[in-house]
């Protein structure tokens, strides 16, 4: 039997592919170089709004956007709670998306 194949997936924030690529073609960043040659690059993705980490990495790692899995920025609120209760939008547990 197979053994199965082993994927990873890597994210940058504020990584624009242009000047990455400008940078590896300088030998600035020869370990990217490496990542770029044999994996896959997303060069021009469609991103959920708002562009912040949080909800960007739960749609990444459900296929859903914010509005689905309601994790909207870096620090959340329940409605009826008081104002200033907030929790950080990098739990899971706050994902409602599979």
């Amino acid at each position: 039997m197979k053994a199965p194949q082993k994927i990873a997936v890597l994210g940058f924030d504020c990584a624009l592919t242009g000047l990455v690529r400008k940078h590896i073609d300088e030998g600035i960043c020869p370990n990217f170089k490496k990542v770029f040659g044999n994996g896959t690059v997303a060069e021009n993705c469609l991103v959920p709004f708002p562009t912040i980490t949080p909800p960007n990495w739960a749609s990444i790692s459900t296929g859903a956007w914010p509005g689905t899995h309601r994790v909207t920025d870096f620090n959340l609120h329940n409605p009826g709670e008081a104002l200033h209760e907030v929790f950080p939008g990098f739990s899971s547990t706050e994902c409602s998306s599979e």
